[in-house]
């Protein structure tokens, strides 16, 4: 038997690409695994435990992140002082922990796993695994759900700190994962004497039935774990706004704050139609909520290069659940429409004429919509899984252990 240490700097339920590998390892009576995990918000505890409870033969080990914890507040501190030292003085002291205020605790807790492989989730985590597999001669991987140095300018501190990260960890890992081919061909351009596996953010095959008849024309469906001004939903109410041929609902799922919740709703003057704001879901209520819709928004903007060429949980979700797919043009979701034809429209972005245009097609002819969802759930089947991508994963496993 193996032993497979694996870390993220987040809350389990906030790593849903951490929890799939799960769901593969915990069927593998070869591998023993254990996962070191942050917790630090009380409401997202009830999410990470009922994750826990579906894997009982997993040793989960949490570090407690709550605020005002004494090693938050000395990693916090450090953190910041050696940014400002770094800002105004042009002195790089110690990056990683200037990435991840929880870098030093990480670190402490992973050195203490006796693993054959360490695998690591988010940038933070990256220093921490490869440092103790090194020192302790073991192989290492690592899942890079984004494209990391494109998420900020390259006048911007976390820019330059992500480079320095990566070129100085990134070649010595023996696999990089990565969750679009956009982004496996970028690291591959700049690491080539590693190994690079592309494992796109599918899920598992949606069975739950719908339960829900709409009274509306359109009922349609956002969700992320944070609602923003910057994901394109401005556009999107103002061309519900300007449908006048029938209603439409829209559900807006995620963590909201009220300034953001009072601009979006401001923008739908019409009352023909419905915005509801929903607070975050567990993946299994996700899931089985998502069936109930027709149409599922993928409406990212590029306020970065990694938004252009990332292909976020939210896409695949809506085609494993059966919905018809209303997505903006990045360049990743335009590749994943033209490689998927039927299943949905993109639009170009910035423009709410042209969403306005789709949702008038689609409640105009609804032979049409039912043909989108269709496809979008026979794709799922066959292609767009877990059951399928998870094979990709356990191969890298097997060609790296």
């Amino acid at each position: 038997m193996k032993n497979i240490s694996i870390s993220t700097t987040t809350h389990l339920c906030n790593n849903p690409r951490l929890v799939k590998e799960l769901s593969s390892l915990s069927v593998m009576p070869k591998y023993r695994v254990e996962v070191i995990y942050f917790l630090f918000d009380l409401e997202k505890t009830k999410f990470d435990e009922e994750i826990i409870s579906r894997y009982p033969n997993i040793k989960f080990r949490p570090i407690y992140w709550y605020r005002n914890t004494p090693s938050r507040v000395l990693g916090s501190t450090m953190s910041k002082l050696f940014r400002i030292i770094h800002q105004y003085f042009k002195i790089c002291i110690w990056p990683e922990q200037q990435i991840f205020p929880g870098y030093l605790k990480l670190l402490r807790q992973i050195k203490k796993s006796d693993a054959a492989l360490y695998h690591g989730h988010n940038l933070g985590s990256l220093a921490a695994i490869v440092k103790v597999a090194k020192r302790k001669n073991k192989k290492v991987i690592f899942d890079a759900e984004d494209f990391h140095r494109g998420e900020a300018s390259s006048l911007n501190l976390m820019h330059r700190l992500t480079l320095c990260v990566e070129n100085k960890y990134i070649s010595k890992l023996d696999t990089l994962i990565s969750a679009s081919p956009l982004i496996t061909k970028e690291y591959q351009k700049l690491y080539q004497n590693i190994n690079h596996v592309n494992i796109n953010n599918v899920f598992d095959i949606n069975t739950h039935k719908k339960t829900v008849k709409s009274k509306f024309e359109l009922n349609c469906v956002w969700f992320s774990q944070v609602v923003g001004l910057d994901r394109g939903l401005q556009d999107i109410i103002k061309a519900i706004n300007e449908v006048k041929i029938g209603s439409i609902k829209l559900d807006i799922i995620g963590s909201v704050d009220e300034h953001t919740k009072y601009t979006l709703l401001s923008l739908n003057k019409n009352p023909l139609h419905e915005i509801n704001f929903i607070l975050p879901l567990s993946p299994t209520a996700l899931d089985s909520i998502l069936v109930n819709y027709e149409i599922g928004i993928a409406s990212e903007t590029s306020p970065n290069y990694n938004r252009e060429i990332c292909l976020t949980n939210k896409i695949f979700q809506y085609i494993t659940a059966g919905l018809a797919i209303l997505a903006s043009n990045t360049h990743a979701q335009a590749n994943l429409m033209e490689e998927t034809p039927g299943i949905g429209f993109v639009y170009p972005r910035n423009n709410h004429l042209a969403i306005n245009k789709i949702l008038c097609n689609w409640i105009t002819n609804k032979e049409l919509l039912r043909e989108n969802q269709n496809n979008a759930k026979s794709i799922s089947t066959v292609k767009y899984n877990w059951q399928v991508e998870q094979m990709k994963f356990l191969d890298t496993l097997e060609n790296v252990i």
